[in-house]
Formats: structure tokens, sequence, C-alpha cells
């Protein structure tokens, strides 16, 4: 069951959740930053602030070999 409550997943959200870092136990931090604090838009990281990637702050959900295949098959297609 998706987070909306139906039995039919998208395309985009399973694409979506392949792609997380996080199930991999890491962290990539300042990915977007607050551009305007007033009307709260986001741009995407844009170099105008210091990216940091985190390493071992959550339990990984697959092992490293495993997402690597994964993020190498979501490239190729």
């Amino acid at each position: 069951m998706t987070a909306r409550g139906t039995t039919t997943w998208r395309v985009a959200t399973i694409r979506s959740i392949l792609s997380n870092e996080k199930y991999t136990g890491n962290a990539a931090l300042q990915g977007a930053c607050t551009v305007d604090f007033l009307t709260k838009s986001i741009k995407l990281h844009q170099r105008k602030v210091a990216q940091y990637y985190v390493t071992g702050c959550y339990e990984p959900f697959n092992d490293p070999e495993v997402w690597d295949q994964v993020q190498y098959e979501l490239a190729t297609g």
C-alpha cells in the first residue's frame, strides 16, 4: 500500500525510493537551499552553499554492492 492508501505504485515514486542514498545508511546534506525565507522558495543546490556526504548515520537497508548495481541499472535503463 502506498502513502496515499492506493495499491498502485507510480514509476516516479519507485525511482525516488531506489535512488535515495539514505537506504545505504548515508545522507547527502544541503542538496537544496532556501533562497527566500519570506516566500520559502527553495532551489536545488547551485554551489551557493557547501554540500556534505555523511556516512554511517543510519542503519543500512541494503548492501553497498546492491546499491551500486541498482544505481547502474537506473542509469543505463
